[in-house]
């Protein structure tokens, strides 16, 4: 393939560290179509918000992040064009697209590029497949994690580097896969490139972006799960408001202490930045507290969800109960109904035999009255 001009290629034994190391730190991420488990080892955000649309890599998903207490994590159970139509432009610094454009057609993966393009405020990182590649599934139909998600893991299209233009930086691998999806070895490997774009930085600020619900997650519908995920929005919107106002009144001591600057004694200026640092300190102490404060909410917020859980499968199970306890009651019923039939019908039979005796019995009569 020939080289173009903002495409690197490496070797295999370096590709992913070339890719990995041009991601840059961020507040924000959004990680569409993540699959089982959330790539924070290539980035670590403020808030990292995973969206998946499978419930049953949702459910691992969660069990995962679960352990995890080095980040806020967002769990989405909605496809990419669900997501993307409920956040706003700019709302998050950067989006991960690991492994996820293969999997549509091409004129939804574009689509798709496009959209991501305006809710990404600072970059849009892309991992894919170099040129189309069959993707294999397990012989009793599961996915490469034996789950039921072959069908989401289908290639349903290929791309290369030329299909991206110069505002993406290309680095790519000929040869970088030596075994399948599955774990089997190829006999001849298949490469991969990360396309990654870089956007020029606006004056929008990502806390007044996700405070506002509607750009985070859609109408809750009184779904648990989500509730607990807008708590955490809110939280975190919460804090970072705070660390905002904080470093706008240290800017704004500053600016008084500047303006003070030729009448202060060198005595009195050390005292106001003693004060001032004082002060400051103070402020990390209560938001210290602060974050410790968020902790609790969280793991109280993730025990209602858990007792909630439980509470759920066990009213299932009272359903499920009573539901088997009707279809007894409809089967006595039903039997019932029989019986009460082949009586009417018994009853109908007696009366025939009752007339036809009382008929007889007056022939007799009439009988014998002649004689």
């Amino acid at each position: 393939m020939n080289d173009i001009r903002n495409v690197i290629w490496t070797e295999p034994e370096e590709f992913l560290q070339k890719g990995i190391e041009r991601i840059i730190e961020v507040d924000v991420l959004l990680d569409i179509g993540c699959g089982i488990v959330p790539h924070d080892d290539y980035i670590l955000p403020k808030v990292y918000i995973c969206c998946e649309p499978y419930q049953e890599y949702i459910e691992i998903l969660n069990e995962k992040i679960d352990k995890k207490t080095n980040t806020i994590f967002v769990v989405l159970n909605y496809d990419w064009e669900a997501v993307v139509n409920h956040f706003a432009d700019e709302s998050v610094d950067t989006v991960f697209l690991l492994d996820v454009i293969e999997h549509l057609d091409k004129e939804t993966g574009k689509q798709l590029l496009a959209r991501t393009e305006r809710i990404a405020r600072k970059q849009i990182v892309i991992f894919t497949p170099l040129g189309f590649v069959e993707n294999e599934t397990m012989q009793d139909g599961k996915d490469a994690w034996g789950l039921n998600g072959a069908e989401w893991q289908k290639h349903r299209s290929g791309w290369v580097p030329e299909e991206f233009d110069g505002t993406w930086d290309i680095v790519a691998c000929e040869n970088f896969h030596s075994h399948n999806n599955i774990g089997q070895k190829l006999e001849e490997p298949f490469g991969a490139f990360w396309a990654i774009k870089n956007k020029k930085l606006s004056d929008t600020t990502w806390p007044s972006l996700i405070n506002n619900k509607e750009n985070l997650v859609p109408s809750i519908m009184g779904r648990v799960d989500q509730v607990i995920q807008l708590l955490k929005a809110e939280n975190v919107s919460l804090y970072n408001q705070k660390l905002n106002c904080e470093k706008e009144n240290f800017d704004l001591s500053q600016e008084l202490l500047l303006e003070k600057n030729q009448s202060l004694t060198k005595d009195q200026m050390i005292t106001s930045l003693q004060d001032t640092l004082a002060e400051s300190k103070e402020n990390i102490a209560a938001l210290k507290d602060d974050i410790t404060t968020l902790k609790d909410n969280i793991s109280v917020q993730s025990d209602n969800v858990i007792r909630l859980g439980l509470e759920k499968d066990k009213l299932e199970k009272e359903k499920v109960k009573t539901l088997q306890d009707l279809e007894v009651l409809n089967m006595e019923k039903q039997n019932l109904m029989i019986e009460k039939l082949k009586l009417e019908e018994r009853c109908s039979t007696l009366e025939h035999e009752i007339n036809a005796f009382r008929h007889r019995y007056r022939f007799l009569e009439r009988f014998r009255g002649k004689q």
